[in-house]
């Protein structure tokens, strides 16, 4: 299984490193620009009030539905017909539920209309989510990983055509990053029905209460998980707009996109892991050393990123933006290193995941929550982005050190030498990024300091042990799964 991991690793990170960064951090980055901090920053609360209510489109469908049929190694006809209906009678649900959230925040006119067509869009969405589900969970990650960046290969074409060309007619439009999202999105759903179809000849939709009751049982747990998730991720954005105004969270919004692009990247590891960890755990293999590789390889990719963005935010934000505010400066290294947080608990929480340990998940997850709220009351009227930021990074923090320790516990894990290794790495990573800092000269591009940590941070995991070269080699030899 770690021979299939790496290899379709390889494959999906490959073709989302040449599409997601580009989008985020040069097409949005350019509307960001050019629609300006206010415009941008309500477009960002907006859009991540959509964001709050999207668990009512699945009620964590998607998640069963992937760990489901990676453990059985089939699909299940007379389930999946029930399965869309129901989709269909959430996306509804979640519509007036969205609706009713703006109108009580206060959101009326523009706002209201833009928010019903991001909540369309989240619809769309959630519906190539589940249909990749089935590819994932027959481990079909060859069309899965094309399917993962079919929407913002379309989007960022169309944006790119807007920004660069006299196509618009004038300046640009912040409703036209909406539309276009209406546009990939459903293109890219509509790819997804006919692969689906061509490779599983699913059968056609169906309602039946009775398969409804049965499916919602067991996928509720992933629904709260995944409600809990998304509101301490996503309502520091919504409170900054309502306490702070849209241009705090505009500011709040520049280094957002990191933690966005950081994410979506680190997201792979959790669509390839969780139908591999179902599959393992339903036949009673030996998860540890899949479970070792796949942390190590994440640590060592988002701890450079943590760490280059305290070293260098402004110089990182400079080569971005034209002229990023100081709000924003401030801001960046602690959503950075809420995004390394964020991003390691996809090793331990898809594993925590794909064995159903769905309430201890949770209560971890209420914990973070009441944190993050209880403590964005308190910051955000007196820091603003920057201690909204920093609120983040704790209550990230607070989930990964409760879902490693759990794990740890429960397959009874060793961990004394490899919390030594990856200290020492981490340790050594610093050291090395504060000897680059006073060695270069300040003229220096910030591209060469980059790419220096990118290869120290390697050397560095070799050295350490954190990554293992030849054992992986030899683990990719003997493997014939």
């Amino acid at each position: 299984m770690q021979r299939k991991f790496v290899s379709n690793l390889l494959l999906v990170g490959g073709l989302n490193l040449l599409v997601k960064p580009f989008y985020l951090l040069i097409i949005e980055a350019r509307i960001q620009d050019e629609t300006g901090p206010a415009a941008f920053g309500g477009y960002f609360a907006l859009l991540n009030l959509s964001f709050v209510f999207n668990i009512l489109l699945d009620l964590g469908i998607t998640n069963w539905n992937t760990r489901h049929t990676a453990g059985n190694e089939s699909i299940h006809p007379e389930k999946y017909g029930a399965v869309v209906s129901l989709k269909l009678s959430l996306a509804v649900i979640y519509l007036i539920a969205a609706v009713v959230a703006g109108l009580l925040l206060g959101y009326q006119g523009w706002q209201l209309s833009m928010l019903l067509v991001l909540s369309f869009n989240q619809i769309l969405a959630s519906l190539i989510l589940y249909l990749r589900s089935y590819l994932a969970g027959m481990h079909f990650f060859q069309a899965d990983s094309l399917l993962s960046v079919l929407d913002r290969l379309i989007l960022s074409i169309h944006m790119g055509l807007l920004l660069w060309t006299q196509w618009g007619g004038g300046s640009f439009r912040i409703e036209w990053l909406i539309y276009g999202q209406t546009f990939s999105y459903g293109l890219s759903a509509a790819v997804a029905l006919l692969l689906v179809v061509r490779k599983l000849h699913l059968p056609a939709m169906r309602f039946d209460l009775a398969q409804y009751k049965g499916i919602l049982r067991e996928s509720l747990p992933f629904a709260v998980l995944i409600l809990i998730s998304q509101a301490t991720a996503r309502l520091d954005g919504v409170l900054l707009e309502r306490m702070k105004g849209a241009e705090e969270a505009g500011f709040y919004a520049v280094g957002y996109r990191f933690f966005d692009a950081l994410n979506m990247m680190s997201y792979l590891f959790a669509g390839l892991l969780l139908p591999i960890f179902s599959r393992m755990l339903f036949r009673n293999q030996d998860i540890a050393a899949l479970l070792r590789l796949s942390t190590n390889i994440l640590l060592t990719g988002v701890s450079t990123a943590a760490i280059c963005a305290c070293i260098w935010p402004q110089e990182i934000l400079l080569w971005i933006y034209h002229d990023p505010p100081h709000q924003a400066t401030a801001s960046f290294p602690w959503l950075m290193l809420s995004a390394a947080f964020f991003s390691l608990q996809y090793t331990v929480g898809t594993l925590l995941t794909a064995a159903g340990l769905m309430r201890q998940m949770i209560r971890i997850a209420v914990i973070a929550c009441l944190f993050n709220i209880l403590a964005n009351l308190f910051i955000i009227p007196n820091y603003g982005a920057a201690g909204a930021a920093v609120v983040s990074a704790c209550s990230q923090l607070i989930v990964l050190f409760l879902q490693t320790s759990f794990v740890i516990a429960h397959w009874q894990l060793p961990f004394r030498t490899y919390l030594l290794r990856v200290f020492g790495f981490v340790a050594a990573l610093v050291f090395f990024a504060v000897f680059l800092h006073k060695r270069l000269h300040p003229g220096v591009h910030v591209l060469y300091p980059l790419l220096s940590m990118m290869l120290g941070a390697i050397l560095l995991a070799i050295l350490s042990g954190v990554l293992q070269p030849r054992r992986a080699l030899r683990a990719w030899k003997q493997e014939k799964d």
